[in-house]
């Protein structure tokens, strides 16, 4: 048997690592670290439009304000600014900007799209047809203009700015703004929302949805540029029932952390002879008995998958587990070492839970940030767990088998 077991997880392994290579000689070509020198950010809220005004934007803008700080940036904050006001702060923060540094600027208030292009609209807006719009409101494509030709190393445009709002005319018969081209590399676009799609303003809480995920990632140690953007994505589109799927253009080349470096892979501790008495549970084969939780406790593989996911499981003495997961698209094979807690706020960017174990059962529910959690429903036998899982977010049903490593 333990033969078999051997030889079951060195084929795993094996798999695994076969599986992954690919993705880890691509990032170790792409993923070049990104130097920059002062972080500068320019916040924009507007929500005192005469005829449509928004809850949201200042208290969004005070609210990235503040985040940003917390990361290094030099913040210019504005509110509730008029055209002329507007184009001022734009140029003057343009004009500081040098090619060591990190803009950031963010915006937060309507936004009308026409004939494909995109203006963001400040207080005083009131073109009367389409034709006045370009006079009348920013370009975004003006500002990401001035962003590049700063040569800053790092420019990030936000536009949450796709809101339902009045100011649309007869021939402009799309919602939301329009998508944005990013040829030059360094520039990162995220809008809240899908390109033609709107985002409610979010008038239940203090902040708009994406604003609220957005600054939730920014936080979040161990986060990659680009993941910072994705994961604020997958929330957003989570957290909305799948309604508001934000948009994201980027032609950003390496890596830059805001805060802390990358995740680095936790690999499954070793087997070791337990030092001291962990809790057991009688297997149906009394020879072969099943460790679960000590300071050396045993660890689990998963060994049958039909859906391509595998993992390793330590249980340990307080309740908690141990899990990292990966997929044959290695997606999170490097960095998914979750630590399980009873206090979902310590490892939110992960997964928690906390298993029970009655007979030769054992239960637990993976709590997921994207919003959803798989229930786990497991039968021991032996050395042997097997598993009967439902994915609520996915809406999929499952068998895992894990096995104890030898």
């Amino acid at each position: 048997m333990t033969h078999m077991l051997k030889t079951h997880c060195s084929y795993v392994a094996l798999a695994v690592a076969f599986l992954c290579a690919p993705a880890l000689l691509a990032q170790s070509r792409r993923f070049e670290p990104i130097s920059v020198g002062r972080k500068q950010a320019l916040v924009i809220g507007n929500a005192a439009y005469p005829s449509a005004p928004l809850k949201n934007p200042v208290n969004d803008a005070i609210a990235m304000q503040s985040a940003l700080k917390k990361l290094g940036f030099d913040v210019t904050m504005v509110q509730n600014v008029d055209l002329p006001h507007m184009e001022a702060a734009i140029d003057h923060f343009a004009q500081s900007l040098t090619s060591q540094s990190f803009a950031f600027v963010y915006f937060s208030g309507h936004g009308v799209q026409v004939n494909f292009s995109n203006y963001l609209l400040p207080i005083d807006f009131n073109a009367a047809s389409e034709a006045d719009v370009k006079y009348k409101a920013y370009p975004a494509t003006r500002l990401q203009e001035k962003l590049e030709e700063s040569r800053a190393r790092l420019r990030v445009l936000v536009l949450d700015a796709c809101r339902n709002n009045p100011f649309r005319y007869s021939r402009d018969a799309a919602s939301g703004l329009a998508a944005m081209s990013v040829n030059a590399e360094g520039t990162l676009i995220a809008f809240a929302t899908g390109d033609h799609n709107t985002a409610d303003d979010n008038t239940s809480e203090a902040n708009g949805l994406y604003t609220k995920q957005l600054i939730r990632a920014l936080e979040t140690p161990g986060l990659n540029l680009r993941d910072v953007f994705q994961v604020a994505k997958e929330d957003t589109y989570s957290a909305s029932s799948r309604k508001q799927n934000p948009s994201i253009y980027d032609n950003v080349i390496g890596s830059y952390y805001l805060t802390g470096g990358p995740a680095m892979p936790v690999p499954p501790a070793p087997p070791r002879i337990p030092q001291n008495t962990p809790s057991t549970v009688a297997a149906a084969d009394p020879a072969h008995q099943v460790v679960l939780g000590s300071d050396s406790s045993t660890v689990w593989i998963s060994t049958d998958n039909k859906n391509g996911v595998y993992g390793f499981l330590r249980f340990e003495s307080d309740g908690t587990i141990t899990w990292l997961r990966t997929t044959r698209r290695c997606t999170t094979s490097i960095q998914a070492a979750a630590q399980f807690n009873s206090d979902p706020h310590t490892s939110r960017t992960t997964w928690f839970g906390k298993y029970s174990i009655s007979g030769h059962s054992i239960k637990f529910t993976l709590n997921s940030r994207f919003g959803g959690a798989i229930d786990y429903n497991g039968v021991i036998l032996g050395k042997s767990i097997q598993f009967k899982t439902y994915d609520y977010l996915n809406k999929l049903s499952m068998e895992q088998r894990y096995e104890a490593l030898p």
